[in-house]
């Protein structure tokens, strides 16, 4: 017959690493919270987790250059104007998504990618812009349709890091 008790100590499960998550939002699951590394400029490449090409960032020339290409703030993310299209976007919240699945009988089916993105960029940077962080490789911002789109890099601007 077993007890019903036990004299021995509990075992306690290891939990190290469960919760390092719980307090990052989740419209940021693919945010990386790597160091900072080379600064986004112009042509800086990126990618949505819901499109189906990578893109490339566009940095209107305001004042501040790296390797003669403008450094991107925390501000630069106007969709069509800083954040072009990712060719096709597969996101169900998307209403052409919806829309274009529907009209193939529930077969999910990508429609035409618009990013609209509503907040600024996360990123990992402390150095600042009249006031604004500077995008760095890693930097994250979310889409309206559920993408999260990343600075994944190489930066055109290799050997300028930020701190």
């Amino acid at each position: 017959m077993e007890a019903l008790w036990s004299t021995q100590a509990p075992r306690v499960p290891n939990f190290t690493g469960l919760f390092t998550n719980i307090h990052t939002p989740h419209a940021f699951r693919g945010y990386s919270r790597r160091m900072p590394g080379p600064v986004a400029t112009l042509g800086t490449p990126m990618f949505c987790d819901m499109g189906f090409a990578p893109s490339a960032l566009l940095v209107e020339p305001l004042g501040v250059f790296a390797n003669d290409l403008p450094v991107a703030t925390m501000m630069d993310f106007a969709p069509m104007v800083n954040i072009p299209t990712f060719g096709l976007c597969r996101s169900p919240a998307n209403p052409d998504v919806i829309a274009l699945t529907a009209a193939a009988l529930g077969v999910p089916t990508p429609a035409p990618c618009i990013p609209v993105v509503v907040t600024p960029w996360i990123s990992p940077s402390n150095v600042l812009i009249d006031g604004m962080p500077v995008l760095t490789e890693g930097a994250a911002c979310e889409c309206l349709w559920a993408g999260t789109i990343e600075l994944t890099g190489p930066s055109p601007a290799l050997n300028v890091e930020a701190e």
